[in-house]
């Protein structure tokens, strides 16, 4: 088998050769292959080996009725009574193929794949949500989505968040190592019925296209790891790792759109949208109301009362918390002084920082530091 480098204590193939995990432990696809009994050759001199040409109109008959069955469930909204029959194609292009995936244990309602690919060129549409984590070194990606271009040089530990629905056309030249957890709406859905059992309301996963979560980054190499260990209970384990990131998602990343509808004036979610990613994008600064109202092109009372409506919290409080999250990556990621962290995430000085930062975790940012 050749091999390119170890993944959390595992060697990992070169690029394109697929590993499967099940209860033989960990093989190529080519070794798996070669340990099975040739069908035709069970069946005797009478069997009828196909020709090439029968094989191409196959395969041709195929991608056809997948790629309409996939279609047809990508239109769709997935709820309660559709698990993980997940559907990923590839409206132009090839898709990359994982290195390492969970799909060949019983984990059922999630996935979780590690990938290192190179070229790619491709528009993919997902029935399913995807939160990538960046592995390797740095690299440049272009994204495209609702008619949105994107294009960022990513960085190990950048994460990039993917909902169901429409296509997204995504190219890199650099080779590219990223993790891919894929659950389905309907995982979020149960993790908000069990909550809510009065109110059935539809989670919305924001667009995500880079940003800094160590917590997301933490919970998805861990369920990697798992995914190659096949340790006790580690169906179990797994499900409670993807639980509590499905909750994170829902508190940082998503807003239920029957709790806008109920009113009928929350924030459209086109419009929650640019917000959030304009707060994203500008941490560093001084971000009043006026100023991201001025954006959506809005009064600054009617953003701050629709913002609080659809998110359940103030714009002011979301802002701190995005800039506390951030901070935390920084601490535990960086050597940069802690009053540098403080300018980079948009505190006026360093004891405004350590009084916001103490006040939402109950520690100091040294205190932090020290204990990661």
């Amino acid at each position: 088998m050749r091999h390119g480098k170890r993944v959390f204590g595992v060697d990992i193939p070169a690029v394109g050769v697929p590993i499967l995990m099940d209860g033989a432990g960990p093989r190529t696809l080519l070794e798996s292959r070669a340990k099975e009994p040739d069908e035709n050759l069970l069946r005797g001199s009478a069997a009828r080996i196909p020709s090439r040409r029968m094989y191409a109109t196959r395969h041709a008959r195929r991608l056809t009725v997948e790629r309409r069955v996939g279609l047809k469930y990508c239109a769709m909204r997935i709820n309660g009574s559709m698990d993980m029959s997940s559907v990923r194609l590839a409206l132009r292009g090839t898709l990359p193929q994982p290195v390492i995936s969970s799909r060949s244990s019983n984990w059922t309602a999630f996935a979780v794949e590690f990938y290192r690919s190179r070229n790619i060129d491709v528009v993919t549409q997902c029935s399913y949500h995807t939160i990538s984590v960046i592995t390797g070194d740095n690299c440049d990606l272009y994204q495209r989505r609702n008619g949105k271009e994107l294009c960022a040089t990513m960085r190990n530990g950048d994460v990039i968040i993917t909902p169901a629905g429409p296509p997204k056309h995504w190219r890199h030249d650099d080779e590219v190592e990223y993790i891919a957890v894929r659950m389905p709406p309907s995982f979020l859905q149960r993790i908000i019925d069990e909550e809510c059992r009065e109110a059935k309301r539809h989670p919305d996963l924001l667009d995500n296209f880079q940003t800094r979560d160590a917590h997301i980054e933490q919970l998805v190499k861990r369920l990697l790891g798992e995914s190659m260990t096949k340790a006790y209970a580690s169906k179990t384990y797994a499900e409670a790792l993807a639980t509590e990131l499905g909750v994170h998602l829902l508190r940082n990343y998503c807003v239920a759109n029957g709790a806008a509808a109920e009113h009928g004036y929350g924030l459209p979610i086109y419009k929650l949208r640019r917000a959030t990613e304009f707060i994203e994008e500008n941490l560093r600064e001084e971000l009043t109301l006026d100023r991201i109202s001025e954006v959506l092109a809005m009064s600054p009372g009617h953003f701050a009362h629709a913002f609080k409506t659809t998110t359940g919290l103030a714009p002011h409080h979301y802002v701190v918390e995005r800039r506390i999250d951030r901070a935390k990556g920084l601490l535990r990621k960086s050597e940069l002084p802690i009053a540098e962290i403080g300018n980079r995430v948009g505190f006026r000085n360093q004891s405004h920082f350590s009084f916001a930062f103490r006040r939402a975790t109950g520690v100091t940012p040294r205190q932090f530091r020290g204990g990661n």
